[in-house]
């Protein structure tokens, strides 16, 4: 009863944000496999390209938060790309500052369950815990959808420019 309970709630959310986005169209999909790569963070979904499903498209959680992007399609499958794997690259906006940057998975990072924001400006105010979401500039991805939350801003070792961690908020 109380696994219905959560997935009823859960649903009621994800309504809600649907509700909320009416832009987009939707398709639930579970998890159906994790890959086992130290090079790669993906996870097979269990639609394809039977249901509509084509490279390229966002994958969300439940509450909206980006998972990843689909990289490869089958007639009843997805290959799903998460935002830590070091192919993920993606303009990206910070919502407390309005300011643009880029998003992407790094090897180094991945096995810690964070991706790199780059391309910060150098006046930017950018904090511990600002929101990181997409930008929609280019127009290939929906615009905010909210990818994770800035948990450490530094320089990088030219000292020219800056960089942060982001710690997605979909739970891998």
């Amino acid at each position: 009863a109380e696994e219905v309970l959560d997935e009823n709630e859960r649903l009621r959310s994800l309504f809600g944000f649907a509700q909320s986005r009416r832009s987009l169209k939707f398709e639930p999909v579970t998890v159906q496999a994790w890959g086992t790569s130290n090079w790669a963070s993906e996870f097979t979904i269990s639609k394809g390209s039977a249901d509509n499903i084509k490279v390229g498209d966002c994958v969300i959680t439940e509450t909206g938060a980006l998972a990843g992007v689909v990289r490869e399609v089958g007639p009843g499958w997805a290959v799903v790309a998460t935002v830590i794997d070091t192919d993920f690259k993606m303009g990206v906006l910070i919502y407390e500052t309005r300011e643009t940057a880029v998003a992407e998975g790094e090897l180094s990072r991945m096995k810690d369950g964070y991706l790199i924001l780059t391309y910060i400006p150098s006046t930017s105010e950018l904090r511990t815990g600002d929101t990181v979401m997409t930008s929609g500039l280019g127009g290939s991805y929906p615009s905010e959808l909210p990818i994770g939350t800035v948990a450490y801003v530094n320089r990088d070792a030219s000292g020219l420019t800056n960089y942060a961690l982001i710690l997605p908020l979909a739970d891998y």
